[in-house]
């Protein structure tokens, strides 16, 4: 596990929903991004950056995601999303996600999201806000054992 995990120092930690399973009895491929999705949220709350209550002048917008389903996950399973952020240039970042099920300690999936720092009012990509970039790169830059628990 600690090698699957090295450099997460944030995760969300849920149980899937029952509206999540499919009719075969597992979380449905496209939930996965719901799941990451909620990481993110739980993820730039804590950071600060970021309040889903209020609209902000800077959002973010995702470009591009990829996901690795590697075992299925069911309805009883913890779920454990980890998250960090990293590959941060004038307007883009990335975000990775690793999928844990800590119960039967099993990466149920990984994957990456290629993210962009976007003004709403305007309609376009900007630079990303340095209070928002700085809380992520002094985040990600700590050493530390273990990961932050977010939202459960």
């Amino acid at each position: 596990m600690a090698d699957l995990l090295k450099g997460f120092h944030f995760y969300h930690e849920f149980r899937p929903r029952f509206s999540d399973i499919d009719a075969f009895g597992m979380v449905n491929n496209a939930t996965f991004l719901t799941y990451f999705e909620e990481a993110r949220v739980a993820y730039l709350s804590k950071l600060g950056i970021f309040n889903p209550l209020t609209k902000p002048a800077i959002s973010i917008v995702i470009q591009r995601t990829e996901v690795d389903y590697l075992a299925p996950v069911r309805m009883p399973d913890k779920v454990r999303v980890y998250i960090r952020s990293s590959e941060y240039n004038q307007k883009k970042f990335t975000f990775e996600y690793a999928l844990w099920l800590p119960e039967r300690e099993v990466l149920a999936a990984k994957g990456k999201s290629l993210t962009v720092s976007y003004d709403l009012d305007q309609g376009r990509a900007v630079a990303i806000p340095e209070k928002f970039l700085n809380a992520m790169q002094a985040f990600e830059s700590r050493e530390k054992e273990g990961a932050d628990a977010g939202t459960c």
